[in-house]
This record gives structure tokens, sequence and C-alpha cells, in this order.
């Protein structure tokens, strides 16, 4: 609360996102796909379906044991994990998703955007925002739904206060 420390946690790369429980628990997000669990007195990476290309730019949770993971790979193939206390899982984005595209040469690919930040609130409601002006929200045990943004710009971040978002 008075200073800051540097502390080494065993990580190569880039970490961009981190989130304290009342536990005691802080987990962080960031580069190669990695999220890194510190218990007050050691760091150790978890094991996520992540690829080396991936980074986790988002973490949020509820507990220590009901928690999300967002990110993606050069702006794109986004994606939401969720770990339930014994491990990180892929969760499905929803068909209607927000593309974005790439040109190859002659040819185009598209794919979904990276995704950036993830918040919620005590009512169950999950918040996810990322590129091409992707807004998601799952409520309760539902499956995360597409909620028009208006607009076509990246999101970064996103908070969530009472009845505010």
């Amino acid at each position: 609360g008075n200073n800051w420390e540097r502390m080494t946690t065993g990580h190569r790369g880039d970490l961009w996102w981190v989130h304290a429980f009342p536990d005691g628990v802080t987990m962080m997000g960031g580069a190669h796909g990695a999220i890194l669990r510190h218990d007050g007195s050691t760091f150790a990476r978890m094991a996520t379906p992540g690829l080396g290309q991936h980074t986790v730019f988002g973490v949020w949770g509820r507990a220590s044991k009901d928690v999300y993971a967002v990110g993606g790979s050069a702006n794109r193939s986004g994606f939401i994990w969720h770990y339930d206390g014994l491990r990180w899982s892929d969760v499905p984005l929803p068909a209607d998703v927000p593309r974005v595209t790439f040109d190859r040469g002659e040819s185009s690919v598209s794919d979904v955007p990276g995704m950036f930040k993830v918040c919620g609130d005590d009512r169950g409601n999950v918040w996810v925002v990322g590129g091409a002006g992707t807004i998601l929200r799952k409520t309760g045990e539902g499956p995360f739904e597409v909620v028009p943004s208006g607009v076509t710009s990246t999101l970064f971040t996103i908070s969530v206060s009472d009845s505010s978002v």
C-alpha cells in the first residue's frame, strides 16, 4: 500500500492485465497464452488452451475459482477462456460475432477479432469487448451473446459498476 516492489514471475514476455481476488490469489494474463497465478508467495504458470501466438489481454472473475480470460493473436483469432477452479477451457463465441477481414495478396481472410477486456457484476453478467466494435454479454449460465455497439472501432476496455457498464 505504500511502495512498489519488483517481483520475479519467471515468465518471459509481456503481462497485460492483473486481477486480484479477496482470498489473496492474483492472476495475470500475458504473452504466449500465459496466465500466472500468484498465491501470495509464489508464481505458477497455469495450463491454458492457448498457443504461443496467443496473448491474454484481460482477466476477470467473481472468485479465484470462477475466472474469465480473453485475448487473441495479432488483433484477430479472439477467444474467451473460463477457469472453474480445476482447469481452463475454451468458451464458445456466438456465431454472429463481428468479423475482421485481412487481405492476403489476391485473397482475403475473415476472422473473429481479438478480445481485449472482460468484466462482470454481482448479478451474473459477464461482459467482453474487442475489435470491430465487439461487445459480448453472458447472463447467468447462458451463452455469450452479441450486444450491438453501433461502432466498428476497437473497444479496448470495459468497467462495470452497480448497474452501469
